[in-house]
C-alpha cells in the first residue's frame, strides 16, 4: 500500500518544502536584496584586485606624478613576521613590485605582530589593539611629513625674486653729502614758505580789541 502512495507522498512533501522556501523568501525579500547586492558590489570592488596588469598601471602612474610633479608617494603595507614550519617568509596583504622595480623602495612594511593572518592585519592595521607597529607606522608618517615640508622650503628659498617676478628695478642710493644739501634746501623752502603766507594774512592777526577802542571814540 505504502509502495503505491509513496511517490505521490513524497511529491507532496517537495511541494510543501518548495512553497515554505519560497514563502520564507518572500517574508525575507528586503534582507535577501541587501545581501545580494552587498556580495555583488563586493565582487565589483575585489573584482579589481584580480586585474594585476591594471594594478600595475596604477602604480606606474603614480611614479610618474611623483617624478614630474614633485608629489611624494609612499606605500605602507602590513607585513606579518616569518612562522615557520608553516610560514617560513612573511607574509603580506598585497602583491609587492619585484624588487629590481624602480619603485620598490616607495613600498614601506608595517610590522604586524600581533594578526593571526594576513586580512586581519589590513583589517587592523590602525588600531593599537591589534596591530603592535601602530605607533611606529605613526612615526614613519610624520619623518616623511616632515622631509617633504624641508624640501619645499628649502626649494622657495633658492628661487630668487628676479627670477619669478622679473628684474626689481635699481634705486641709487645718495651719498651722505647729497642728503645733507637735499634737507638744507627742503629747510629753506619751507622758511619762504612760512614768511610769505605771514605777509599775504589780511588784518586777520591783528587784535579786534583795537578796532574796538577807536570806534568807542568816534561815538
Amino acid at each position: 500500500m505504502w509502495q503505491k502512495w509513496a511517490p505521490a507522498a513524497y511529491a507532496a512533501g517537495g511541494a510543501l518544502l518548495a512553497g515554505a522556501a519560497a514563502g520564507a523568501a518572500y517574508y525575507k525579500r528586503e534582507e535577501l536584496t541587501a545581501s545580494y547586492t552587498w556580495a555583488t558590489d563586493h565582487m565589483k570592488y575585489v573584482g579589481t584586485l584580480w586585474d594585476e596588469a591594471a594594478l600595475k598601471r596604477r602604480v606606474d602612474t603614480l611614479f610618474k606624478i611623483e617624478t614630474s610633479m614633485g608629489v611624494l608617494f609612499r606605500n605602507f603595507h602590513t607585513s606579518l613576521p616569518a612562522n615557520p614550519p608553516a610560514f617560513k617568509d612573511a607574509r603580506t596583504f598585497i602583491i609587492l613590485p619585484k624588487p629590481s622595480s624602480s619603485y620598490a623602495s616607495h613600498f614601506l612594511p608595517a610590522q604586524n605582530g600581533l594578526a593571526s593572518d594576513e586580512i586581519s592585519a589590513h583589517t587592523g592595521m590602525f588600531d593599537a589593539k591589534t596591530n603592535d607597529g601602530y605607533y611606529e607606522l605613526g612615526l614613519m608618517t610624520a619623518q616623511l611629513l616632515r622631509d617633504v615640508i624641508i624640501s619645499i622650503r628649502t626649494v622657495r628659498e633658492d628661487v630668487k625674486p628676479n627670477e619669478t617676478k622679473g628684474d626689481a628695478p635699481k634705486v641709487r642710493s645718495a651719498s651722505p653729502k647729497e642728503d645733507v644739501e637735499e634737507t638744507a634746501q627742503t629747510e629753506s623752502l619751507s622758511t619762504s614758505e612760512k614768511g610769505a603766507s605771514e605777509e599775504e594774512s589780511p588784518l586777520a592777526e591783528k587784535s579786534p580789541r583795537k578796532y574796538q577802542h577807536r570806534s568807542r571814540k568816534r561815538w
